[in-house]
């Protein structure tokens, strides 16, 4: 992978502020560029006219966006990955004996484990999750 390199409005917040100090450090670039570099780190944010010597051949991709940290879960079930959308009888006691519980007991197959493990953390990834309380 080569470094990717994005052009277009940057706004994001800048340094490790407190709750209270984040208005003060919300920095928005008209101009702005972001290089992601080959390990998919951040190497370089900031105004297009500042962009590092060493980026500057990299193909730039033109966009536009915000550029967020990755986002926490506080609550996630992961034996319930396939049954989000599970009907169970309209209670909550009904909907864990008919669709949590028989779920649950399929993790004992190691190759049914192994698929949601896969599919839990693929869509953790795709809507930005980069950590989570799991039971």
């Amino acid at each position: 992978m080569t470094a990717a390199v994005y052009r277009g409005h940057l706004v994001h917040i800048a340094g490790a502020p407190a709750a209270g100090d984040v208005d003060a450090a919300l920095v928005s670039e008209p101009d702005g560029v972001l290089v992601v570099d080959a390990t998919g780190r951040v190497a370089f944010s900031g105004a297009w006219r500042d962009l590092p010597a060493e980026w500057a051949e990299a193909p730039v991709t033109e966009t536009g966006g915000v550029l967020l940290p990755g986002f926490v879960d506080t609550h996630l079930h992961f034996p319930q990955t396939f049954t989000t959308d599970a009907f169970g009888g309209g209670e909550l006691l009904e909907w864990l004996e008919h669709c949590v519980f028989p779920a649950e007991s399929r993790l004992a197959d190691a190759a049914f484990a192994d698929a949601i493990a896969r599919a839990f953390v693929a869509r953790r990834v795709a809507v930005g999750t980069t950590a989570a309380m799991v039971f």
